[in-house]
């Protein structure tokens, strides 16, 4: 009896250890990236009356984590400072976390794995002078010109955006607050800045500059940014159903109306929404 009984209770004991390893597995969340505390309308920000985050990429994502029954903890919001993107490539690379909402893809993340489904892909626009705006139709019209480009990373990774822009062969250089770049624009000493659109929309509006700076949109100055995990992650199999649900969300427009929507919540609340000009003092 024992002989014949000795598979069974080996089989027992393997049932049993594989479903408390699984609900280890499942109860170990997918540690996230904090957000900024400075608000990115309409991508990103902290409401100031119940301290969550809202905005477009935070719901979007946050849907798809949710249809996927991935359980994840998002770590607390931090300043957009020099480092703040650094810190979270760092953070990656070491696999201190286990992933990060919305990333450009650079060389210096060969630890980490992208979607191909980008989360978002923001358009940058050229901020001049309303009488300067006239004379820029085309990427070439700026290469004998004076200009600034909005980074808040420093060091070899300057965020992205240097190195996107060297292909144009520009005469760029960085800047960290956009405030100081429109004052440098409107003096004089600087002939442009590219800083993404929409937040530029609401930069302009909120200083009421959109009367003397102007904005133009060209074809090509957009750029993706794409959900990021770690190699070493626990959860970097997930990284395919991510990218699925992501391409699903753009193709049946849930995407758009998620950005729509956050757009609006953005100036639904004045009370509680922060000001986007507070963020680039």
């Amino acid at each position: 009896m024992l002989i014949r009984s000795a598979p069974r209770y080996y089989l027992a004991i393997s049932i049993l250890l594989c479903f408390y390893i699984n609900a280890a597995f499942s109860q170990s969340p997918m540690i996230i990236g904090g957000p900024t505390k400075d608000p990115l309308p309409p991508y990103g920000w902290i409401d100031q009356c119940t301290g969550e985050e809202r905005g477009y990429i935070n719901r979007l994502v946050s849907s798809v984590l949710a249809e996927l029954e991935i359980p994840y903890q998002r770590l607390p919001a931090t300043a957009l400072s020099m480092n703040y993107f650094n810190q979270l490539i760092e953070q990656l690379n070491n696999n201190d976390i286990d992933a990060v909402y919305a990333l450009y893809p650079m060389a210096s993340l060969d630890g980490v794995i992208f979607s191909k489904e980008p989360v978002t892909i923001t358009t940058d626009a050229i901020i001049t002078t309303i009488h300067n705006a006239e004379s820029i139709k085309k990427i070439d019209d700026l290469k004998d010109k004076k200009g600034l480009l909005v980074s808040y990373a420093a060091g070899n990774d300057v965020y992205f955006h240097l190195a996107r822009y060297q292909q144009f062969d520009l005469n760029l250089s960085s800047i960290g607050t956009a405030k100081k770049g429109f004052e440098l624009i409107l003096d004089n000493t600087f002939d442009y800045m590219i800083s993404e659109k929409s937040i530029s929309i609401i930069n302009l509006k909120e200083l009421r500059l959109n009367k003397k700076l102007a904005i133009t949109q060209l074809p090509e100055l957009t750029n993706a940014l794409h959900f990021a995990i770690s190699k070493k992650s626990q959860w970097v199999n997930v990284i395919d159903d991510i990218d699925s649900n992501l391409r699903k969300k753009r193709l049946n427009g849930h995407s758009q109306v998620i950005y729509e929507e956050s757009m609006k919540d953005w100036f639904s609340n004045l009370k509680c929404t922060p000001r986007a000009s507070n963020s680039i003092e």
